[in-house]
């Protein structure tokens, strides 16, 4: 992934964790960027409809495994998850955090992952990775055509029918 990429998904990253609290003020001064290019980064990278679905996501994934009553569950399980963490966070005689974990296998791997994945709102299923993949892929393409289509009209266009393609269908 370029460096740039990856410095605006950390972006989101940070507007996510920002939770109620969310302001692009607040990831300009944390990321060192100026405000303008915190906007730019959400309004092209859809930062706020990615929160939104992602918050949807998390609770509908939270609520099937929690049962009647999800924000009560929620936080019982965040709980337990926090101290199966602290049982893997050693620190050593410097004062220095080392994470001691042991996977025997790569099934307990693949669980690690999916969790990780779970409790970061992401979805777990590889149809709907590939799915969300594709989508960062053609907003790329329609932001990189972008740069040498001055038409707006085409551009428009041709994003339309790279979002109406059967792309999405065919990553299934």
């Amino acid at each position: 992934m370029p460096a740039k990429i990856e410095r605006i998904d950390e972006g989101f990253e940070v507007y996510y964790a920002l939770g109620v609290k969310r302001s692009l003020k607040k990831v300009s001064e944390g990321m060192g960027v100026s405000l303008k290019t915190a906007e730019k980064w959400s309004k092209d990278h859809y930062w706020v409809e990615r929160c939104e679905l992602r918050e949807i996501r998390t609770n509908t994934q939270i609520a099937k495994v929690a049962g009647a009553d999800p924000l009560k569950d929620k936080s019982m399980i965040m709980k337990a998850v926090r101290g199966g963490i602290k049982s893997v966070i050693k620190e050593d005689t410097n004062g220095v955090q080392r994470i001691n974990l042991q996977v025997k296998d790569v099934y307990q791997f693949d669980r690690l992952v999916r969790l990780y994945l779970l409790l970061s709102g992401e979805p777990t299923d590889i149809k709907a990775v590939r799915h969300e993949t594709i989508e960062m892929i053609v907003n790329h393409v329609v932001l990189t055509i972008g740069k040498h289509v001055q038409d707006g009209d085409v551009l428009g266009k041709i994003a339309s029918d790279l979002r109406e393609s059967n792309i999405l269908d065919a990553s299934g």
